[in-house]
């Protein structure tokens, strides 16, 4: 079909733009920080449908966009200029996952072929990896060899098996509740680099996260919100 493989096709560069975005930033951002700025693909969904599908949004998405606005601020400042670079690399990085899940949703409204849609978009992002490293790294088997967990599991749990599930999910689960578990892999995040690479947050860098978490759960509150407003103005016509 060929309308599968044209949204396969730019699925498939979406999410390469946003995991390779997201890992080269890793060079030099902290793992929190770019687990909380990566959450802000919640937001730019609402947005992108605000300006593109022309979906209206309440004023709860405004003052939660605000808030990740000042969270991402909070966790950028204070930084050295190349962490700074790394980090604004993550919004675009959030923005390609948006629209990912944007055209995720557009597809398994036409299709469910979940297994067929989530190989086509790996062989992109494989296809455009391989180019992109045959042209600027120099990749070789000493270490592959050197790294081959970090390889398998980042491209076998978290990569194939996390987002066929999310790709599934989305077809059956509600937006909201999805998007907040999705969104909850900044707490995830923030904890495994405490842990594993012992990296800390000072008081603004907590205070930004919390503040991208309050505004990212917010988005999530806003449909039940318009629900609940235009059900009380349908009962006062009545």
């Amino acid at each position: 079909n060929k309308n599968l493989l044209l949204l396969s096709l730019f699925t498939g560069f979406a999410l390469f733009m946003g995991m390779g975005l997201q890992q080269y930033s890793l060079l030099k951002s902290q793992v929190s920080n770019a687990s909380f700025l990566s959450t802000l693909y919640v937001p730019f969904v609402s947005l992108i449908s605000r300006f593109i599908f022309k979906s209206r949004l309440t004023w709860i998405v405004w003052i939660a966009v605000v808030l990740c606005l000042y969270g991402s601020y909070l966790l950028s400042s204070n930084q050295a200029w190349d962490i700074q670079q790394s980090d604004s690399l993550l919004f675009i990085a959030a923005f390609f996952f948006a629209v990912h899940i944007i055209l995720v949703d557009i597809f398994m409204k036409q299709f469910y072929s979940p297994f067929s849609f989530g190989f086509i978009q790996y062989f992109i992002v494989f296809g455009c990896s391989l180019i992109i490293a045959l042209l600027f790294e120099n990749p070789i088997l000493a270490n592959i060899q050197l790294e081959w967990f970090e390889i398998i599991y980042t491209g076998v749990f978290s990569a194939g098996i996390g987002y066929t599930l999310q790709i599934i999910a989305q077809s059956k689960a509600h937006p909201a509740p999805a998007a907040i578990i999705l969104s909850m892999e900044s707490v995830f995040g923030t904890i495994a680099a405490w842990l594993i690479l012992s990296q800390t947050l000072d008081l603004n860098k907590i205070i930004g996260c919390v503040a991208i978490f309050i505004g990212v759960v917010l988005v999530q509150l806003a449909p039940r919100y318009r629900h609940k407003n235009g059900r009380k103005n349908y009962m006062n016509n009545i």
